[in-house]
């Protein structure tokens, strides 16, 4: 490779020593498994699945053991609509199992997204922002600061070290349902996140934040940023941490 004095190194070691993670003979626990293959599993074929093959992959994925099944894009079209209405109305979510759905953060889009969830016992709705140029400029006309005020705008925030979900296995229920979440891992990114958190929350209209980070030195980093973040905004917000321990319990 030519020119390698150019890159640096990539990955910082946490200040303190933690390795109890490593010293585990097993894995105590199931991690919490979700299927994407109904969404991009479908993107990647020349010919989409019909609602029939849909509805019959969906079994086999509940037969495999799967509790959170991500069903697609119910808004992209009548087919990712209908699908996701006859899982509902045909009552094939088990009660244990959750959908997931994606959906932009355009009201028209949003609206028929939860018009084809209404009935649905329990759902994830993943709400998203296309930030690509022309997505930006040809699709939703606006500047980049008023894509950024679309998903924050009235927002909760979700302020969370990379490496909690894999260790907390409710998160997506307990902690980033309802919640606009930003990730990060001050280890492994070597910046300091606060001046661009002072900007989100001074900008925008956030309800409240939430601290969620790993009882390892190195999420300190993280918690930090965030309080210094809404020390500078000069705003009254509501504010919690909630640290997860090495063995994925929350911690009193």
């Amino acid at each position: 490779m030519k020119n390698v004095e150019k890159y640096e190194r990539g990955y910082y070691m946490p200040p303190v020593k933690c390795m109890k993670w490593a010293e585990k003979e097993y894995v105590d626990h199931a991690p919490a498994w979700c299927s994407v293959d109904l969404r991009d599993g479908n993107q990647a074929l020349i010919i989409p699945m019909s609602l029939e093959e849909k509805l019959e992959f969906f079994t086999k994925l509940v037969e495999i053991g799967f509790k959170e099944i991500e069903i697609g894009f119910p808004a992209a079209s009548e087919t990712e609509y209908e699908f996701c209405r006859t899982l509902i109305e045909k009552n094939m979510i088990p009660d244990d199992v959750t959908i997931h759905v994606l959906t932009q953060a355009r009201e028209h889009i949003i609206r028929k997204t939860f018009a084809a969830l209404e009935g649905a016992p329990q759902a994830v709705v993943h709400l998203y922002n296309s930030t690509s140029v022309a997505q930006r400029e040809q699709v939703f006309k606006k500047s980049k600061e008023e894509i950024k005020q679309l998903a924050v705008d009235g927002a909760k925030l979700l302020i969370a070290a990379d490496c909690t979900a894999y260790a907390y296995a409710n998160m997506h229920q307990e902690f980033m349902k309802g919640k606009i979440t930003i990730i990060g891992c001050p280890k492994l990114d070597d910046v300091d996140y606060s001046e661009k958190l002072t900007q989100i929350i001074s900008n925008n209209n956030i309800q409240s934040v939430t601290i969620v980070r790993m009882e390892v030195p190195c999420c300190g980093g993280l918690e930090m940023a965030a309080k210094k973040a809404l020390q500078n905004s000069g705003k009254f917000i509501p504010w919690q941490v909630v640290t997860i321990s090495i063995d994925g319990k929350i911690m009193e």
